[in-house]
């Protein structure tokens, strides 16, 4: 069983991604309490240390959730500034 990581991502990918869950209803920002909190209980996210992670390399990471049943639903941290992009690998 593997051990859950943080793994760098494509940031125009992320972001394409983000715009496509976004169309679909299926992108989850930290302002939508009630399905930000059940994602993040429900796929045992670490939040705080993606954010500290993220931090390391950009001081304006914000958090993210993509959830529309495809291959880039996850957690993800990223800054628009930096063009940074990570994201939440639970163990597999």
């Amino acid at each position: 069983m593997g051990r859950p990581h943080i793994a760098d991502v494509n940031f125009y990918d992320l972001k394409s991604n983000m715009k496509r869950a976004s169309d679909a209803k299926g992108l989850i920002n930290p302002s939508d309490k009630e399905k930000w909190k059940a994602y993040i209980k429900e796929h045992q996210v670490k939040e705080a240390t993606c954010m500290s992670f993220g931090r390391k390399k950009s001081d304006s990471v914000k958090p993210v959730i993509i959830n529309s049943g495809g291959d880039w639903d996850g957690f993800y941290v990223y800054s628009d500034t930096d063009e940074v992009a990570l994201k939440w690998v639970p163990a597999s």
